[in-house]
């Protein structure tokens, strides 16, 4: 999940947030986060977010997150189609 654009988040977006990562998880689907702003961060810990989400799960950059999946996936996935959503 690219968040660059959420430069705000409540208890409730982030209750929300919190269960949507839970529910699509528990299907094996992992989850990532990139570009998440400062002022976000801060709220997550606050609000502890961070305490349920592993946070070798956040990048900062998109690049680094492709060199996550490139790496633990391997051609099991196509960066290139990845790359262009």
């Amino acid at each position: 999940m690219d968040l660059e654009a959420v430069q705000e988040i409540d208890a409730t977006g982030q209750e929300a947030l919190e269960n949507i990562v839970d529910k699509i998880e528990k299907t094996g689907i992992e989850i990532l986060f990139c570009r998440v702003e400062p002022k976000i961060c801060t709220i997550f810990k606050k609000g502890g977010f961070f305490a349920h989400y592993d946070q070798s799960k956040i990048f900062h950059k998109r690049a680094d997150v492709f060199s996550y999946i490139k790496e633990k996936y391997g051609k099991k996935v196509d960066l290139q189609t990845l790359s262009s959503i």
